[in-house]
Parts: structure tokens; sequence; C-alpha cells
């Protein structure tokens, strides 16, 4: 089960209270929903289905959810909450990677792998300088005195420079987690310094590994039907091929798929589940097998006096 921090103090911040029924629930549906970097890709069919509105405007949520009020005036402001990007096809909570990883004012530990997985959600919707710029996300060492997104005023929410963009030859962590519930453990490891390899180039040394060079692409293809993943998410789903045998990463794809939760995640607790429990239904048989020649044994002592052995001693 996956987990994320959430805001009880949200209901008590006016913009909030403010957003209409529809608009409270589309919130916490994109909470919840979204990736590891905050980023949902727009599919208003699942979200009527899943928060159980029939009618949904989008344009109406972005109006009034980037909506604030001036506390001395009154006046409306506008803000950047949510913005949408990639061509008006995914929507981004702006303050999301901050929120959920940032510890103290000094900004996110890019260091930490969890973290750096998030961020490179962000290069890889070509916003990570964007992001950094306009002080949405604030990296030790990178933000520098970045204004926090919640004082930004907004200008055009889709105005982001090529300029901007990142480069695809960037390094890439191990992956984007689609939960928080690490993030615990890698709040101790903020002061440590962390050697990253290449992992593009280690990704395409170990390509080919145990015969099995295209197995990775052929899944996440042919069962996923998600061609472009990153080269550490194919090396991963090989090691998984390596550690738990081609068929369980298999079924686990599939029960990826049936249940909804196409992530590598999900897929590593398939494949784990389903060897401890081959390893006990092992481990059975063989208490079992052990238990039925103890059986035999002692059948044969009976039939052959060796039980008479003690009985012998005693009385003579």
């Amino acid at each position: 089960m996956s987990k994320r921090f959430t805001d009880t103090n949200i209901w008590d911040q006016t913009w909030f209270l403010e957003l209409s029924p529809e608009g409270k629930n589309i919130w916490q549906f994109l909470e919840k929903s979204s990736d590891c970097a905050g980023i949902w890709k727009i599919d208003i069919p699942e979200m009527r289905r899943k928060i159980g509105y029939k009618d949904i405007n989008l344009a109406n949520f972005l109006e009034e959810v980037n909506r604030d009020y001036n506390r001395l005036t009154g006046e409306p402001e506008a803000r950047k909450r949510i913005i949408q990007i990639a061509n008006k096809t995914k929507l981004w909570m702006t303050g999301f990677i901050s929120f959920q990883y940032e510890k103290g004012t000094s900004g996110v530990n890019a260091g930490i792998p969890a973290i750096k997985g998030a961020l490179n959600r962000l290069r890889n919707e070509n916003i990570y300088e964007y992001a950094i710029k306009e002080g949405f996300v604030r990296v030790k060492g990178e933000s520098g005195d970045a204004k926090r997104n919640e004082n930004l005023p907004i200008n055009n929410i889709n105005d982001i420079n090529s300029s901007d963009h990142i480069s695809d030859s960037e390094n890439y962590s191990k992956g984007c987690r689609p939960f928080t519930g690490d993030k615990d453990k890698d709040k101790d490891q903020d002061q440590e310094e962390f050697v990253f390899k290449d992992l593009n180039k280690e990704a395409g040394e170990e390509g080919n590994v145990k015969g099995e060079p295209d197995s990775a692409q052929l899944l996440f293809v042919n069962i996923w039907s998600k061609p472009n993943k990153l080269p550490e998410e194919k090396r991963l789903v090989n090691e998984y091929i390596i550690k738990y045998g081609l068929e369980a990463v298999e079924f686990a794809f599939r029960e990826g798929v049936k249940y909804n939760k196409m992530n590598l995640a999900y897929v590593d607790a398939i494949c784990r589940k389903k060897k401890e429990k081959a390893e006990l239904a092992e481990y059975k048989d063989r208490e079992k097998k052990k238990l039925h020649e103890n059986m035999l044994l002692a059948e044969e002592q009976r039939k052959s006096g060796q039980c008479l052995t003690l009985v012998k001693d005693v009385y003579g």
C-alpha cells in the first residue's frame, strides 16, 4: 500500500475553502493519483469514475484552484498551484515535490534515490529548469534564494522556454517511486554524500543479461503498451528476471494491468511474494518427505526387532 504525506491544515486555508465541492474532490484525487513528482496524465473519464462527478470542467477547476486573495485588500490574486504541461496533456502540482520530500528550508537532497527519481520525472517532461527558476522546486546547491511558489504571480502557465529543457544525456536514478513510504529512512541520509554511476551507460552494458537482451522491452511494450521507458527501468526489470525468472516477472506485469498498478515497485512486490510462497511450499514438501521417511524407518525397525533393544537391556 503506497503512502503519502497530507496537509491537515489545508481545511484552514482560504483558497481551499473557496473551492467548489467538485474542486476539493479533484484536488484530493490529484494528490493521491499523481506520480512521484506530482504529475498526472489527463484522463477525464478515469477521474469521473473515481470521484463520482459526471460533469467535470477542467478549465474551471484550474481557474479556481489557481486563485487566491490578498489578505490586506481582499483582491483576487493568481497562483500556479496546478499547471498544464506536455502540450496540455498532463497536470503538474507544482508544490508536490517540495511538500513530499523537502526537509528543513534548504531544499530537497538530490542525492537520495527517491528524490532523484522525482527530479528526473521533471527532466523527462522538460520542466526541470523551469521548476528551479520559478521556485517550485528547490534543490540544495542549485535553487539558491528562489521564492516559494505560493508567492508567485501567474502569467502563462504553459510559457516554458525551450532553453529550460534538459538534455536526454542526464544520468537517471533508480527510478520514480509512486509513493513516499521510504521518506523517513531517506531523511537519515540527508548529510551523506552519494556517488552515482552513469546509469545510462550501465544500462547499456547490462542490457544483454543472461541471454535476455530484449525481455524487459518486450514486457513493457507487449503487456503495458509503454515502449518509451528509461534505461534504468529496463535494467531493473532485467534484474528481476535474473532474480525471479521471466515467468514470474511476466505474471507480475499482467497482474499490474489487471489491478491498474503498472509500476515496478508493484512488480517487485508480486515477484517477491510469489517467490516466498514457492519457497514455503518447497519447505513444506521437504518436511513432508522427511516425516514420511522417518515413518518408513520406524516401521522397518519395528519389523526387524530393533525397537526391542531397550527391553532386552532392562529385562535381559
